[in-house]
């Protein structure tokens, strides 16, 4: 199949349209040479498409270039809503999660699970020390911090059918009524 050829059509049908936004129909931005492979932030280069459209547009993306990270990863957040406020106006089969999935923990895996032991350059370091030296954290902001770390420990519930100790929200999830140890 020739998704090269499948994405340009989509792009120019869009494009064709000359599609703005407004109240009555939602549409996404999209950028028709995404970032990561050098596209640039110009009107020339960003299009409107429905939410469908975007997520097909990605779809696309990453069968065109499957060892882009970035673009299974920007997939992966479209298929995964972040926040209340991200809708998402298409379904996704079982079996195209299932496949996503699979191959975004390979991504991950490959990457590794951590940044534990990588080498960070002094450039980096530097624009890191700069941005924190902006963020602003206020009296209330530090008290809940302390307090949070304080009363981790005391926190922590147990399953009665494991006896596991973990965080409420962690429990409330695996253990309890889905507890695998359940008679």
């Amino acid at each position: 199949m020739n998704y090269k050829q499948i994405y340009q059509q989509l792009i120019a049908r869009a494009k064709n349209e000359t599609r703005v936004k407004n109240n009555h129909i939602y549409y996404e931005q999209h950028h028709i040479i995404p970032e990561c492979l050098g596209g640039i932030n110009d009107v020339i280069n960003l299009v409107y498409l429905t939410a469908r459209e975007h997520y097909v547009a990605h779809k696309l993306l990453c069968e065109i270039y499957p060892d882009n990270d970035k673009l299974h990863y920007a997939l992966w957040r479209m298929m995964n809503p972040q926040n209340k406020r991200h809708i998402r106006s298409y379904n996704i089969s079982s079996r195209e999660y299932e496949r996503r999935k699979k191959i975004q923990q390979e991504k991950v895996r490959n990457l590794g699970l951590s940044n534990k032991g990588r080498n960070i350059s002094d450039e980096t370091k530097s624009k890191i020390r700069e941005k924190r030296k902006l963020q602003i954290i206020t009296q209330e902001t530090k008290n809940k911090i302390s307090y949070t770390l304080k009363n981790k420990a005391k926190n922590k519930i147990s399953c009665p059918h494991c006896d596991k100790i973990g965080s409420p929200s962690q429990m409330k999830r695996w253990h309890f009524l889905n507890c695998k140890n359940i008679v």
